[in-house]
């Protein structure tokens, strides 16, 4: 016999204190890590859309927006993440992704904006989601 070991430090896919966004198809909440927030100064009260690209529709985009068709993120003060709930963009996330609609995922973040289409764009890096 031969034992493979796992753990915290070998088995995590995301390491903490990385930029990442958590969708859960279920509850339809959409979470952003503390280091995401901190790093495009996301907080309570900034409204944020989505942005998915309908030729690679897998690709999607979180947006700062002033607009008031915006979600309102909301601030959980403990652990400095911010969040919404929108089960309508979780499960549009999470199909495009050939996920069930009840799952629930993670995705890095980029922390720095590209401009795409005269939008200032943060991608969520969904490339690693099988």
């Amino acid at each position: 016999m031969k034992l493979k070991q796992f753990n915290k430090a070998n088995s995590s896919q995301m390491r903490i204190g990385e930029p990442t966004v958590r969708v859960s198809g279920k509850a339809g909440l959409i979470n952003f890590s503390s280091t995401f927030c901190r790093e495009a100064k996301l907080q309570a009260g900034v409204r944020v859309q989505f942005h998915q690209d309908e030729e690679k529709p897998q690709n999607w985009y979180v947006e700062i927006v002033t607009d008031e068709d915006g979600f309102i993120l909301r601030e959980d003060k403990d652990a400095k993440q911010c969040s919404l709930n929108s089960t309508g963009v979780a499960h549009a996330i999470l199909k495009s992704l050939g996920q069930s609609t009840e799952a629930s995922i993670a995705c890095r973040m980029a922390i720095e904006p590209s401009v795409i289409e005269g939008f200032s764009l943060y991608p969520i890096i969904t490339r690693a989601i099988k």
